[in-house]
């Protein structure tokens, strides 16, 4: 979807609808790929524009899977603050349910309250 606002195409989804994606519209989609521990290996993403992969795991114990945290959070906007402003997104976790819509809501919230800044850094997570 065109965000119009922002000039900003934006698609989220599970892990076999990202990989879909990325390889029907070679170089068209940079990709931020929110997986867990439990994954057998990191999603195959042929055809993205570049990638950004956040693996999500607890502190505690690293074999169960957290939801995106501040450290997550930042990694991800500082990958997202290298892109082009207009640059499309496609962002997935395994069932695009819930962590995929949640750090792109973020995404783009933080897009709008940044609208016009110069520098997106003094107003990073902090």
């Amino acid at each position: 979807m065109l965000i119009e606002e922002l000039g900003r195409h934006f698609a989220i989804g599970g892990r076999k609808e990202a990989e879909g994606l990325a390889a029907g519209n070679h170089g068209f989609w940079n990709v931020i790929s929110l997986v867990g521990p439990g994954d057998l290996a990191f999603p195959d993403h042929q055809g993205a524009k570049s990638v950004h992969s956040e693996l999500l795991t607890g502190w505690e114990d690293p074999d169960e899977v957290y939801s995106v945290n501040k450290r997550h959070l930042e990694r991800i906007f500082a990958h997202v603050d290298e892109l082009d402003f207009t640059e499309p997104l496609l962002v997935h976790c395994a069932q695009g349910l819930g962590r995929s819509p949640a750090v792109t809501l973020g995404v783009v919230a933080r897009a709008l309250f940044l609208d016009g800044e110069d520098d997106p850094a003094p107003q990073s997570i902090g």
